[in-house]
């Protein structure tokens, strides 16, 4: 195994990096290191990687040293034009999610999905709706840049691991379930910034640690059912 040095360069040259990474390492290890030195809020499906012009997403699992790229050679990356479509359609891979979630079709069309078209920007899912459908995996920590996210229901499904701390970003999030999973940690305390969060229900997992006394402090928090 060695170690292979990646130059890492965007369209306006504002972006010079240098990565390296064992060779052994998966292009998809690659797009993770680069996350970490370009800014905490970066995830890997928000930028596609280019080498020669051609694009190596449709093969982020191989090895650096099964595939065409050398080492100190340059890379560029570009960034994707919908981001919440990519974030959302990460949230589709990593839970297994069986739905029509395309990125061909429009998001008014996804199923389980609302959108606000009259927002602004970027962002324009309310509502995600997925209960009841034998989703497995973890609940993805990409899901906090959903910033105009009011619903989300998740229960009833196999989701293991934490609730990711990033969900105390939705600040318009208004009700949340998560019950009947396999989720398990302690509960963050970062729910607790959610200040229009009306319902929330984690009833039914294997959450450890006490109940976080910022949520204990919320407005509505008498109406939560938190732990058996």
């Amino acid at each position: 195994m060695n170690n292979y040095i990646v130059y890492i360069r965007d369209i306006t040259c504002k972006i010079n990096l240098q990565i390296i990474i064992d060779s052994s390492f998966t292009l998809r290890d690659l797009k993770d290191e680069i996350c970490k030195k370009l800014d905490n809020d970066m995830y890997p499906c928000l930028f596609r990687l280019v080498h020669k012009g051609q694009s190596l997403e449709d093969n982020l699992d191989i090895h650096l040293e099964e595939s065409a790229i050398e080492s100190e050679e340059i890379l560029h990356i570009m960034f994707v034009l919908n981001p919440e479509k990519e974030i959302l359609l990460e949230i589709k891979r990593k839970m297994n999610i069986q739905l029509n979630w395309d990125r061909n079709l429009h998001l008014r069309d996804w199923e389980r999905i609302e959108i606000d078209e009259n927002f602004e920007g970027k962002y324009k899912v309310i509502k995600i709706d997925i209960y009841y459908l034998q989703l497995t995996g973890e609940i993805p920590k990409e899901i906090g840049k959903l910033t105009n996210l009011q619903y989300l229901s998740l229960y009833d499904n196999q989701l293991t691991g934490e609730i990711p701390k990033e969900i105390g970003k939705l600040i318009n999030l208004q009700y949340v379930s998560l019950v009947n999973n396999k989720l398990t940690g302690e509960i963050p305390k970062e729910i607790g910034k959610l200040t229009n969060l009306v319902y929330l229900d984690l009833y039914n997992n294997q959450l450890t640690g006490e109940i976080p006394k910022e949520i204990q402090e919320m407005k509505y928090y008498k109406n939560f059912k938190i732990k058996k």
